[in-house]
């Protein structure tokens, strides 16, 4: 036979179910007694684990060993008739059962010889060596006919009132070192296109040919089934090169891309990558080569707090992505440095906001209400509702240094205004503490001026393209502008062949200066080989100063973002109305405004346009109509991560964009 693929050295672990068959020609255990005829046998189910170590003698002969440990339970019973049973104080005759069973565990080494007989079918033959490390046993007669009635006599011919008798338990004497001849079979399935990690379904029969007990006629046979996980690393073949430096110039002069590729341990050019980026306007189609424009605005930027905290199922534990702080970063913390365009990012901040804001308004108080989504190990438990409420007191007060008495905790089960909790997302956002205030600045928007960018294009997509001999286990795809990082993604796995930079939600990562922006994807794969291909895009930046200094018309654009709408409602809130009255102090009669509304993935595609656009009436009419205002319906949102509660109620909005115009 001719093997197409090489053995190589497999470590695994293993796990069966046993099958044990017990032959036995026994009266009773050493140490006790019984008027048993004799225990013949029984076959009972265990189970057995270990591990695994295997070396190629030849391109179809393994040799190795296991080590495992199994337990092995045993039930014998021999029927006996009996005629001194007293049945309401008569003696008659019956039978009663003897019964011996318990179960033992053992350590055993396996050494074994492996025969490949197709390209993943093998034979195995060995022995197994093993001793007792624990076991445990009971030894009775009980009285089986008649069935419920009829007692024992004891020694003296009296009755004994009881329907059991020599009884003995305790641990098996004397136990022997187990030797049984093994033979086996097993097909392997590779789980990866390497041929590494491998499955492998297995079936082994063990012949008992020692007592399990000394001087005892007793010996197991068992028949093992189960699966093993086997690594089994290839070797490759090792070539050291010195590295390469490839330089590649475009047909425009300004994109440039570099590709530098240091190879170890593997053939010439097996690992490679290339990228590269274009720009994607605003009707999708990619541009290549682009030249980003930027232009900056004087803005404002305005972000409504939810006042909830989300927990995780049967947990009072504050998530991760809850940003706390140390207390000696509480200092220098301020809610306006953390307001961000990107809402969930400000949110994150929010016990730190409440907090820095409570050392503001020191009168001030919250009351936190846990709740519960009512299902399953949920349902009932005002318990985890007080314990989610101690969870974000605690924080407050050991963090923030903020007087217990300030801080009262309810407890309900579902909250007053309740999502359906029989769907996934309803349950989790349901499961919350909800922050009130008797003071209404610990909640209200944060307001900062900001510098606005916007972009020509909204999205700047990162085109990748590789080829590899081994598994890639790292990559990493970033853009810089003067060695400052903008924007990273990273993976342990083949990166896609496309990713998308979106400056539009990403205020923040938008380049600040009038500079050329870099960026490279480096590839590491299982071999140790890397690779970098490096390239850059053109910008234009038309920034405040310019526009200042050359006396350009110009405008400001300010930002607000409006919550909380509820489920399929356009109703305005107490908290919105509050927050557009700030808002309306702050238009000018010149102003232009755009009012667009928008809804959670929850709900018809239909209704959900015209949720939309509900809202966003709702905030022209109540802005009032002195001003230019235009209203759109942007339907389901992507605005936030609807993965998660928060973004969902972040994503029930509106966004009001005011334009002024601004004359230097």
């Amino acid at each position: 036979m001719q093997a197409q693929d090489t053995l190589n050295t497999r470590y695994g672990v293993f796990g069966h179910g046993l099958l044990g068959i017990h032959s036995a020609n026994f009266p009773w255990l050493p140490e006790t007694q019984s008027c048993c005829s004799g225990f013949t046998g029984s076959a009972n189910v265990g189970l057995n684990a270990g591990v695994l170590l295997e070396f190629p003698l030849s391109d179809n002969f393994l040799v190795g060993t296991r080590c495992l440990f199994s337990n092995t339970p045993f039930s014998m019973m021999t029927r006996e008739p009996i005629n001194n049973i007293i049945v309401n104080g008569v003696g008659r005759n019956g039978a009663f059962e003897h019964k011996l069973f318990g179960s033992y565990s053992t350590v055993s080494v396996e050494p074994m010889v492996s025969q490949r007989l197709f390209e993943t079918f093998f034979v195995h033959f060995g022995v197994s060596i093993g001793t007792i490390i624990s076991s445990n046993y009971s030894q009775l007669q009980q009285i089986t006919e008649p069935s419920g009635i009829g007692t024992f006599l004891d020694s003296n011919g009296n009755d004994s009132h009881k329907r059991t008798r020599n009884e003995f338990s305790g641990k098996l004497p004397n136990p022997s070192l187990i030797f049984s001849p093994i033979i086996g079979a097993v097909i392997e399935f590779p789980m990866d296109k390497k041929k590494t990690l491998l499955i492998v379904p297995e079936l082994f029969f063990q012949l008992g040919i020692t007592n399990v007990i000394s001087d005892v006629n007793w010996k197991t046979n068992a028949l093992f089934f189960g699966i093993s996980l086997k690594y089994s690393p290839k070797n490759e073949p090792q070539i050291n090169l010195p590295q390469i430096e490839k330089e590649i110039k475009k047909d425009t002069p300004t994109v440039i891309s570099k590709v530098k590729t240091k190879v170890e341990n593997k053939l010439p050019f097996v690992l490679s990558a290339k990228i590269s980026a274009v720009g994607i306007d605003t009707n999708g189609t990619e541009v290549p080569n682009p030249i980003l424009k930027v232009e900056e605005f004087t803005s404002t930027l305005m972000t409504s707090l939810l006042n909830y905290v989300f927990f995780e199922k049967n947990s009072s534990d504050i998530p991760t992505r809850y940003n706390r702080i140390t207390f000696d970063q509480t200092t220098d913390f301020s809610p306006e440095k953390v307001n961000s365009s990107n809402k969930l990012r400000t949110y994150y901040q929010l016990l730190n906001i409440i907090g820095k804001r409570m050392q503001r308004y020191p009168t001030s108080n919250i009351t936190l209400i846990g709740c519960t989504d009512e299902q399953d190990n949920e349902k009932g438990n005002l318990l985890l509702s007080k314990e989610r409420a101690e969870s974000v007191k605690k924080y407050l007060t050991l963090i923030w240094n903020i007087s217990p008495l300030r801080i009262s905790i309810q407890e309900r089960l579902l909250p007053l205004k309740y999502s359906n909790s029989t769907t996934k997302d309803g349950a989790e956002e349901n499961r919350r503490v909800e922050i009130l205030s008797d003071n209404d600045n610990l909640l209200a928007p944060i307001i900062t001026d900001d510098t606005l960018r916007t972009t020509s294009y909204p999205t700047i997509r990162f085109k990748t393209s590789v080829s590899y001999q081994s598994d890639i286990t790292e990559w990493k795809i970033t853009a810089n502008q003067n060695s400052t990082i903008l924007k990273q993604f990273s993976g342990r796995s083949n990166p896609p062949s496309y990713l998308d930079w979106q400056l539009s939600s990403e205020n923040s990562s938008i380049p600040k200066l009038n500079l050329p922006v870099n960026y490279s994807i480096y590839l590491k794969d299982s071999a140790q080989s890397t690779v970098t291909s490096e390239g850059e895009f053109q910008l234009n930046l038309l920034s405040l100063s310019k526009k200042r200094s050359e006396k350009r018309g110009d405008k400001e654009i300010d930002l607000y973002s409006l919550m909380l709408f509820d489920v399929k409602s356009s109703e305005l809130t107490l908290a919105n109305k509050l927050s557009m009255q700030i808002i309306k102090n702050r238009i000018k009669k010149d102003a232009s405004i755009v009012v667009m509304g928008y809804t959670d993935r929850l709900g018809e595609v239909n209704f959900n346009k015209s949720l939309a656009e509900s809202r966003a009436k709702s905030v022209a009419t109540y802005l009032g109509k002195s001003n230019s205002i235009t209203t759109v319906a942007k339907g389901i949102s992507n605005l936030y991560d609807n993965n998660l509660p928060e973004g969902r109620f972040y994503s029930r909005t509106v966004e009001i964009e005011v334009q002024t115009p601004v004359k230097y």
